[in-house]
């Protein structure tokens, strides 16, 4: 089961790069529409709107390159991951004994599959 969901993660990983990248370049599209309608425009104060829209844009560009970097880049390694499940999964009580509410949360949500009333 952990394998199966570890291969849809990053199946989904690879399809929101996709996505990414399909963003991006329709970004540039918008940008360049925009530099098209600003050699066309004659007002100074469409010109600034025009040149506000495309520093937003760029923005949102940068954004989406960085994300695209770390998509599909899982941060440990498949064996790793699996090991600390299993670890965990070995000995809940650990977690359970620990001061930590966050732990004694994620035992709670292992053994039942409802919440408690």
């Amino acid at each position: 089961m952990f394998k199966a969901y570890w291969d849809h993660l990053f199946q989904y990983q690879h399809v929101r790069r996709k996505t990414l990248k399909a963003d991006t370049k329709k970004i540039d599209r918008q940008i360049a529409q925009f530099l098209d309608r600003i050699v066309d425009a004659n007002s100074p104060t469409v010109i600034g709107a025009y040149e506000k829209r495309i520093t937003q844009l760029e923005k949102e560009k940068r954004l989406r390159q960085e994300k695209i970097v770390v998509c599909g880049k899982p941060i440990k390694i498949y064996e790793e991951s699996l090991r600390t499940a299993l670890i965990f999964l070995a000995q809940p009580y650990k977690l359970w004994a620990s001061e930590d509410f966050k732990d004694k949360r994620a035992v709670l949500k292992l053994v039942f599959a409802n919440r408690l009333t």
